[in-house]
């Protein structure tokens, strides 16, 4: 009797220990239940631990485990794209005629679509000689800024937007009257090359035609002109680094009768032989009053 009251013992006891060793007190439900600690509350007392991704970790911590770095993180690029406006626009067509200032405005000829050694534009008297040029404005608008102007014939070789380049002696990209700080102020009227520079713009190096003639490097500008249709007067303006638009002078040169700007009293001084030497403006004439 006492053997089987023993080995009974022994059994309940082997039992208990098994119980205890494959349910710990802090996971027993009947542990939790006699310390009021329900099951929900357990499963939030101890969350599980936070596994790192390889891709989680710094630098200095790839490198310490033997790892290669984390690929730089790509960034936006500050240049700015040209955009279609999504207005819809009409293209205009025709050629540019220049002006005599100082004899009451009168007809001088035309930008021509033969320039000075493919560098620099200049006038002729006749029509059968101009560029011919065009242009979008929104549709139904009746003058425009900051136009962009393509050279449909002329014979530059690959750059056909109307702009303006510094000139080869001029000291920096400040125009208007000259000062100490630059004695030479001048531009040329000239060729860029497509996309050209964004309306509002400040003058860069950019592919323009003398440049591309020379190889030397000067700061061109694209976007400049504006527009009235209802005048056909068309202004260009340059634009200094600092965003302002001088009071500047447009001019023909010598006796191939190239077109400049800038400050024409300075430029006389500087080039006494560029003469006859006198102011001019510029017109659009479009194809259906030009033809």
């Amino acid at each position: 009797m006492r053997s089987l009251i023993t080995y009974t013992l022994s059994a309940l006891l082997l039992s208990l220990a098994s119980t205890s060793l494959a349910t710990p007190a802090s996971n027993n439900p009947r542990f939790l239940a006699k310390s009021g600690v329900s099951e929900a509350v357990r499963r939030h007392v101890a969350p599980s631990p936070t596994v790192f991704e390889r891709n989680e970790w710094t630098n200095a911590e790839r490198l310490a485990r033997g790892l290669p770095l984390k690929k730089p993180t790509p960034r936006r690029s500050g240049v700015s794209a040209r955009q279609a406006s999504p207005l819809p626009s009409t293209t205009y067509t025709g050629v540019i005629q220049v002006f005599d200032v100082a004899s009451l405005d009168v007809p001088i000829g035309y930008v021509s679509e033969d320039s000075e050694n493919r560098r620099i534009l200049k006038h002729r008297p006749l029509l059968v000689d101009a560029v011919r040029v065009s242009f979008n404005l929104e549709t139904g608008a009746t003058a425009g800024t900051d136009i962009q102007i393509t050279m449909l014939n002329s014979d530059f070789t690959q750059d056909f937007l109307l702009g303006l380049v510094q000139g080869v002696q001029a000291v920096d990209n400040v125009m208007g009257p000259a000062s100490d700080s630059h004695d030479i102020s001048y531009f040329y009227v000239a060729g860029v090359r497509a996309p050209g520079s964004l309306p509002g713009a400040v003058p860069a190096v950019i592919p323009n035609s003398y440049t591309t003639m020379t190889g030397i490097q000067r700061s061109a500008i694209s976007d400049v002109w504006s527009i009235s249709l209802d005048t056909g007067v068309l202004t260009p303006a340059w634009v200094n680094p600092d965003g302002t638009k001088p009071a500047v002078d447009f001019f023909s040169a010598g006796v191939t009768a190239e077109l400049y700007g800038g400050d024409q009293a300075t430029f006389l001084v500087q080039f006494p032989l560029e003469v006859p030497n006198f102011q001019v403006a510029f017109k659009f004439i479009p194809d259906v009053v030009a033809l």
